[in-house]
């Protein structure tokens, strides 16, 4: 049985020094930015991890993305430095949960708890099915401007128990958020295989999304210059379907068609991964020889291949409108896609972004039981995090994402 919590001193102290302008808690003045040189200093990973991820950032075609890929502030991280984690202030174990700890009472009927593990939010759109496939996470802010904290109260959906402030965070305008999705080859050496990005805009975000190739045509004329009998005449093409089956709130009910590579060597994959990268948005993978119906991209029956085998994700297009399906539900209480089930909390991340949060890794309970909240110390004393000011954070440039909590 479920007990009500019990706010802690700890809890107190950070509510007050992270409190919002619009709640009647004291703000303590907000952490200043450092100077630039300090900034670039900070990491999340260690030196040597972090040579080997910056190691299997790809060459990318368009010269501002390349440029933004070997900045010195690009902040990488995994979950092993940014464990994922969702908040609850609205049920009897009011704090910040681990996903991968089952809450429910009803377990095993009840197989997570939590939303966080199911898709659409559970894997990097189209890698649900992927066999080798892996990927790491970055973030590059504007110049001086932090990621500004505040707190709101949460989505409270049928539940009598007194909510809580939980807390948000504002992105500036100019953020970018990428992902790199990268597989093993058979010596046990990695690669990059496709590259996303989604920049801030003062109304939304604007995904990209960079592989070697954009065009079936632009593959095949590659691969003949390593292997001119190539054979591509036998393709299966297939549709895909992404539709996440919460009976009470539908976010994505969407297909695609993919067409098969043909068989390649490792060794002409690793020829064909290592070029630049370029972007695939608003580009037509090819047609199908029957009937001329377009395709949106590729799908690969090789483990290692330009793509690994399992992997979906060209078959979602690259728009803001598809995109924000899945991201928009940032903060929504579960109990909003399926009311029945007994799980708790709402989907990780906030505006619009599911893998950043300024939580630090003790407060986040593997138990059920709350730990109070506590917020990364070295994230506030790098300047990537701020209390929300309305003086300094109250422009366009810390704009809410309309419907995005």
């Amino acid at each position: 049985m479920r007990s009500t919590v019990v706010l802690s001193c700890l809890l107190l102290s950070v509510l007050l020094a992270f409190s919002a302008p619009q709640t009647s808690l004291p703000a303590d003045p907000p952490p200043q930015a450092p100077p630039l040189k300090a900034m670039k200093a900070f990491r999340l990973m260690d030196a040597e991890r972090e040579k080997v991820y910056r190691g299997l950032l790809p060459k990318v075609e368009d010269a501002k993305v390349q440029a933004m890929l070997a900045d010195a502030c690009l902040l990488l991280y995994t979950e092993e430095e940014m464990p994922r984690c969702h908040q609850d202030f609205s049920g009897m174990l009011q704090g910040i949960h681990s996903p991968w700890y089952n809450i429910s009472a009803t377990k095993p009927q009840e197989p997570f708890g939590n939303g966080n593990r199911e898709f659409p939010w559970g894997h990097t759109a189209g890698t649900d099915e992927a066999e080798n496939c892996r990927s790491f996470k970055f973030l590059l802010l504007p110049e001086g401007k932090p990621i500004a904290v505040f707190q709101h109260e949460p989505e409270q959906l049928f539940s009598n128990v007194q909510a809580s402030s939980c807390y948000g965070w504002l992105f500036p305008v100019g953020t970018v958020v990428g992902e790199v999705l990268i597989q093993k080859d058979g010596k046990g050496t990695w690669h990059p295989f496709e590259v996303r990005i989604r920049t801030r805009t003062s109304e939304t975000w604007v995904p990209d999304v960079f592989r070697p190739f954009a065009t079936n045509r632009d593959m095949l004329a590659e691969l003949r210059k390593i292997r001119p009998e190539a054979d591509t005449s036998n393709v299966t093409i297939s549709t895909v379907a992404f539709r996440n089956r919460h009976p009470d709130k539908v976010v994505i009910d969407d297909s695609g068609v993919l067409s098969g590579l043909p068989e390649m060597s490792e060794e002409e994959v690793r020829t064909l991964l290592d070029r630049p990268f370029v972007s695939v948005a608003g580009k037509q993978w090819g047609k199908s020889n029957a009937d001329g119906s377009p395709i949106d991209g590729p799908m690969s029956n090789q483990a290692f291949g330009l793509i690994p085998k399992g992997y979906t994700g060209c078959a979602v297009h690259v728009t803001k409108e598809s995109c924000m399906k899945c991201h928009d539900s940032t903060q929504q209480h579960v109990n909003r896609f399926e009311n029945a089930r007994d799980w708790y909390g709402s989907v990780r991340g906030s505006s619009g972004i599911l893998s950043f949060h300024p939580f630090d890794a003790s407060c986040i309970s593997d138990s059920g039981t709350p730990r109070g909240v506590k917020f990364r110390q070295d994230l506030i004393d790098a300047g990537i995090v701020a209390t929300f000011d309305e003086r300094k954070h109250g422009s366009d440039d810390y704009r809410r994402i309309k419907g995005i909590r």
